[in-house]
């Protein structure tokens, strides 16, 4: 998928790590059933402090979403 074409998700967390758990549940809704996004979909994940990152979704339910940190 092109760079420009991926979705952008602001995560308050640090990015440093290698796997990323998103648990808000307003952002696993928009995600999930609007964005229909699932296992293996990428996406751009960024903060305020460590500038932005692509990940993949690796785990996907109702209560969580985690990311893997693909490219720095």
């Amino acid at each position: 998928m092109k760079y420009h074409q991926m979705t952008r998700l602001f995560i308050s967390d640090s990015l440093e790590n290698q796997n990323i758990i998103l648990s808000n549940s307003l952002d696993i809704n928009y995600l999930s059933n609007v964005m229909r996004k699932r296992i293996g979909h990428q996406l751009l994940i960024f903060n305020s402090r460590d500038g932005e990152d692509i990940a993949e979704i690796v785990e996907i339910s109702n209560k969580k979403i985690i990311f893997k940190v693909i490219e720095k």
